[in-house]
């Protein structure tokens, strides 16, 4: 099923903050509920949801039920990132971005080689279930290899701060200017300029 474009716009939040969820809100799925889960392919997490929803509804009186019911509309946008973009129906582990709540902010982390292979391996998984199209296949695939680049200039720089080659703020300068470049790089590779 291809996704609207305003989702894609979505998507890059996650991916800008590595992976992880940021807090965004989905109309949709805040009004349907587990029919929008189901609907957009997402039938474990429905299935998931559902039960706690009852449960904590049960429970609580309805009062949770609700807090559940809102909390879904704030997770579903990463909840279909992480189907579309990772492959998996449930949880990946990534995480909450250090930007997810206004005002907390921490360094960036760079993922590991063994996350990249592992991102890799999702998104061979998503294309071979047909989860995501050749073209996207490729997009993604270009992507990994910009991030992949990006982590090693970002580690070189890190090894020098270590050392005292570079002071803190010249740190800072050439870190910045790495991710610039790596987000330029992406936004060619998507439109195709080469």
């Amino acid at each position: 099923m291809t996704l609207p474009s305003s989702y894609h716009e979505v998507f890059q939040r996650f991916d800008d903050a590595g992976g992880k969820w940021v807090a965004t809100w989905n109309w949709a799925a805040f009004v349907f509920g587990i029919f929008w889960y189901f609907y957009r392919g997402l039938w474990a997490k429905a299935i998931i949801y559902y039960l706690v929803a009852a449960l904590l509804a049960t429970i609580t009186g309805g009062v949770l039920g609700l807090v559940m019911w809102f909390s879904i509309g704030l997770v579903a946008n990463y909840d279909l990132y992480l189907l579309h973009r990772k492959g998996t129906q449930l949880w990946d582990g990534g995480g909450v971005a250090s930007d997810a709540v206004p005002g907390v902010t921490s360094p960036i982390s760079t993922p590991s080689a063994s996350n990249a292979a592992g991102r890799l391996a999702a998104l061979e998984n998503a294309r071979r279930q047909g989860v995501i199209s050749e073209s996207e296949y490729n997009q993604k695939l270009t992507q990994l290899e910009l991030d992949a680049e990006r982590e090693k200039k970002l580690a070189a720089l890190e090894d020098m701060r270590r050392t005292g080659v570079l002071s803190q703020m010249e740190y800072e300068a050439k870190k910045r200017d790495i991710m610039l470049d790596t987000r330029e790089a992406a936004a060619q590779a998507s439109t195709g300029i080469s």
